[in-house]
């Protein structure tokens, strides 16, 4: 299963409709480490004066300890980081901070180049690429019982009125986002577009963006 690969789902070529952009960015934000909470007070202050907390060595995963300055304005240095030097973190962790928004900033880079990766195996394998929608139809629209069998009723009539923008597009985008948790999504990659040579190489491709399942 490619799962966590937010596929596009869309007939193209033969049955002429787009489901909806793919590789959406699901990348997770990395919360701000290193804040602490400002003292109450004059407002000038950012933490009380001999307060320890702790704090995020530079470079490495380990945990530090530094100290409220005297005057409240600042923490010291983060003290116990490998190599037995002290890290000076800055306004109450600003340092650990650029970091989080840092990797971040590379998780929504990465997940972008996916998205953009897989709309390239649509265009590259478009035979192939029907042929996964074709399945995806059959398997979560058409089946009996399926999950977007009471939406898809025209489109199992006539597959070529599928559209991203229907009712039974959306519902069969929102069946591939959902990964391994939607068993007819499974059936349509696993089973039947991976033992057809016509589909398979538009999974292979796939593959090659978001890594193996």
């Amino acid at each position: 299963m490619l799962a966590g690969s937010s596929l596009a789902v869309g007939c193209s070529g033969s049955s002429g409709a787009s489901l909806g952009d793919a590789g959406r960015e699901g990348a997770s934000h990395v919360g701000d480490a290193g804040r602490h909470d400002a003292a109450a007070g004059d407002g000038s202050s950012v933490c009380v004066a001999g307060r320890v907390v702790s704090c995020a060595c530079p470079g490495t995963s380990v945990t530090g300890t530094q100290m409220c300055l005297s005057s409240g304005s600042g923490f010291g240095s983060c003290s116990g980081c490998p190599g037995g030097g002290d890290a000076s973190v800055h306004d109450g962790g600003r340092d650990a901070s650029d970091r989080s928004d840092a990797d971040r900033d590379a998780s929504q880079d990465a997940a972008t180049d996916a998205g953009l990766c897989v709309k390239a195996c649509e265009t590259s394998h478009a035979a192939a690429y029907a042929k996964f929608i074709g399945y995806e139809l059959q398997e979560c629209g058409c089946a009996n019982a399926a999950a977007c069998v009471a939406e898809c009723t025209a489109e199992c009539a006539n597959p070529a009125t599928l559209t991203g923008a229907s009712p039974c597009g959306q519902c069969l985008i929102t069946q591939v986002d959902m990964g391994s948790s939607s068993t007819c999504s499974l059936r349509a990659e696993l089973t039947d577009c991976e033992s057809d040579a016509v589909c398979r190489p538009f999974l292979t491709c796939v593959q090659a963006c978001v890594g193996p399942p």
